[in-house]
């Protein structure tokens, strides 16, 4: 019998999701490169439409051309469709399908949308999928409903595509936007750092984004108990408030006479919270990043790596992930060896896998920003290492202009940073690499000196 070259049956679970995603990619730069995408009307440069096309599925927001000047409403619809695809995962949309038309989801199937939902077993997978997408619905819509009283009475009907835009990417995480026509290319939600309303609604959006699909099943199962909530929720929920609310008292002392000093007190406020919101991973920005200080991009570039929660619609390192080194750090310093947390104890497995995805994401940021400052040297370390965080995090904030800055083959190295990012950096990894078997011969121990 001959043997396939190519057999989808065969295919890991890993690679198939990438496979997905690299296919919605390649058919979203199709749509892109069309003349009705392009504002112009004359259709957009491969590499443009490739970009944006990554940017967009992998909901990471950075861009060579302004999202408002560059493309028209159709260019905008594709891509506002690829952050959607993107936010919950193909898999869901196939899992959606399958629902609606009544036929029973295979094993195969269950553990693909397991796997691109990052659940952690088979059952009630659909469930969550149930409770994902009704969320996503409910919240995007009420957060357009929300964003209307503020774009309808500024820009008239045109302010109902802008709504329903703005609450999709940014409850995806995605950094998008399309007010570049009214505030200047590439100004983001600037222009309304003065508007405590907007700012306050996609910060709601973003949280809620990124505070992970398992978090929301917790919150709808056992509803404001929080002594019932998983381990994981529990982790979570106390990780995330505590980014929030230490980015929000940093950002407002190193930025109250920095981008903020024309602000009074209440825009300071308002828009120190956003910036901590934001990075994590939003890539909206109220303010100028040319007027940050040093210790405001540093402090950007730490919420960026750590990212939101797992299962989200965000990316970095994952604030669980985090969580867990520190708690094992704690025990180790203490010289206790108790990794316990809200009466239960951490297993040594999960410990190695977060030790794993720093290792993992820190190695491909140091080699990604060697090669960027080799290709390009005229960019200083701290743009290179900003944009190469914002993209492996599928951010979307930049410091520098990047379809002026970045060269052609840097915008491929970001690309795939971006899709690495979305897919997951082990995940990534893995990709090339052939599962083998361990090894029945078991070594002899020997201790070395660390530390």
């Amino acid at each position: 019998m001959k043997k396939r070259f190519f057999d989808l049956r065969k295919m890991s679970c890993t690679r198939l999701i990438a496979g997905g995603y690299a296919l919605i990619i390649c058919i979203g730069t199709l749509l892109l490169m069309l003349p009705a995408a392009s504002a112009d009307g004359v259709g957009a440069p491969p590499l443009q439409a490739f970009f944006t096309a990554v940017s967009a599925t992998c909901v990471t927001g950075l861009v060579v051309a302004d999202t408002a000047t560059a493309w028209s409403v159709f260019g905008q619809a594709v891509i506002l469709t690829l952050i959607q695809i993107g936010g919950l995962g193909f898999m869901s949309f196939f899992a959606l399908f399958s629902i609606v038309s009544g036929k029973r989801m295979t094993l195969r199937a269950r553990g693909l949308l397991r796997d691109s939902v990052n659940a952690a077993k088979l059952g009630g997978v659909q469930k969550l999928f149930r409770v994902v997408l009704l969320g996503t619905l409910v919240i995007e819509a009420v957060g357009a409903v929300l964003l209307l009283f503020a774009f309808v009475p500024q820009f008239g009907a045109k302010g109902i595509w802008m709504a329903v835009f703005h609450s999709v990417s940014a409850f995806c995480n995605a950094g998008f936007d399309i007010l570049g026509t009214h505030f200047g290319a590439y100004a983001s939600v600037t222009g309304y750092h003065n508007n405590p309303f907007v700012l306050l609604t996609l910060c709601v959006l973003i949280l809620l984004g990124g505070l992970g699909f398992f978090v929301w099943q917790d919150i709808y199962e056992n509803r404001l108990n929080f002594r019932r909530y998983s381990l994981h929720a529990k982790i979570a929920l106390t990780a995330s408030t505590a980014l929030v609310l230490g980015g929000f008292v940093l950002f407002f002392i190193c930025e109250k006479d920095a981008s903020m000093q024309d602000m009074h007190i209440g825009q300071k406020l308002i828009n120190a919270l956003f910036c901590s919101v934001s990075p994590r991973t939003a890539g909206m920005n109220s303010v100028d990043f040319a007027k940050m200080s040093p210790a405001g991009i540093l402090l950007t570039d730490i919420l960026m790596l750590i990212g939101g929660n797992p299962g989200s619609t965000a990316g970095g390192i994952k604030t669980v992930t985090v969580a867990v080194l520190l708690i094992s750090a704690r025990a180790n310093l203490t010289n206790t060896g108790s990794r316990n947390v809200f009466g239960r104890r951490l297993p040594d497995e999960t410990i190695k896998k977060a030790l794993t995805v720093v290792l993992v994401y820190v190695g491909i940021i140091l080699v990604s920003l060697f090669a960027l400052l080799c290709m390009q040297p005229e960019v200083s370390l701290s743009d290179g290492l900003f944009t190469v965080i914002s993209a492996i995090a599928t951010v979307g904030l930049s410091t520098v202009t990047l379809g002026e800055v970045m060269l052609p083959a840097s915008q491929v190295l970001l690309a795939a940073l971006m899709f690495c990012g979305r897919v997951g950096s082990m995940s990534f990894v893995l990709l090339f690499t052939e599962k083998k078997m361990p090894s029945a011969v078991v070594k002899p121990e020997e201790d070395v000196l660390v530390g």
